[in-house]
């Protein structure tokens, strides 16, 4: 996956001499995270955002052709290179397709970017990523997860949120119409009702700035 240019490369991986610990070399990112971004300047404008989305729909589509699910896609798994550009990383949770799972029904995606059915306890796949690259994106437009708010005392309330509510409306923030209905079909509660894969996810964001006027994004 390091020869896609919208993944963060490692260069190399092995087992330090003192204590035996695995270690990965990967480029490093001047811009930070967008998570850092999102913290320091607040929420990005609809046409970056949905750039950004593009360009995130191709690193994970390359990953999905090589069978590989993320898994973990936020805003913090996002970085910014010294020319503004974004690159997907961390890896860390990454499942195999196929592969063996040492603890079934454990979730280990970030509570507030995962799909409803990883929630309840079915087996990560590429619709959930198409889910998760959909809430990112709405994250970076709207400054928070969808269905976080301030002021809930546990994870309860925003779980049950995720399982039964739409998520908010972009639209009376001035996010064109053909974003949001790219945005709310990837996070459609029923997998089926989505995308049904990253590159489709990217070619609706596409068409979506095209139809408004601005250059689609490669």
């Amino acid at each position: 996956l390091s020869d896609s240019p919208i993944i963060v490369p490692v260069y190399g991986a092995g087992f330090t001499a003192d204590t035996g610990r695995p270690y990965l070399v990967m480029a490093y990112l001047a811009g930070g995270s967008l998570a850092d971004r999102l913290e320091s300047q607040g929420v990005l404008g609809w046409d970056e955002a949905s750039k950004i989305g593009v360009h995130l729909a191709g690193a994970l589509e390359t990953a999905h052709r090589v069978g590989v699910i993320h898994r973990d896609i936020k805003p913090g798994n996002v970085l910014m290179s010294a020319y503004g550009d974004a690159q997907l990383t961390d890896f860390g949770i990454a499942r195999i397709s196929g592969g063996h799972e040492t603890r079934s029904g454990v979730i280990t995606a970030s509570m507030a970017h995962a799909p409803p059915e990883v929630l309840d306890g079915q087996r990560p796949s590429v619709l959930a990523d198409v889910y998760s690259l959909g809430s990112t994106t709405f994250e970076l437009l709207h400054g928070t997860p969808a269905f976080q708010v301030d002021g809930d005392e546990s994870m309860v309330p925003m779980l049950r949120r995720i399982l039964t509510e739409p998520p908010p409306d972009l639209r009376p923030r001035g996010v064109p119409d053909a974003v949001c209905r790219v945005i709310e079909r990837a996070m459609a509660k029923e997998p089926e009702q989505r995308q049904q894969s990253a590159v489709e996810f990217g070619r609706e964001l596409q068409a979506a700035r095209r139809s408004l006027g601005i250059d689609m994004a490669k």
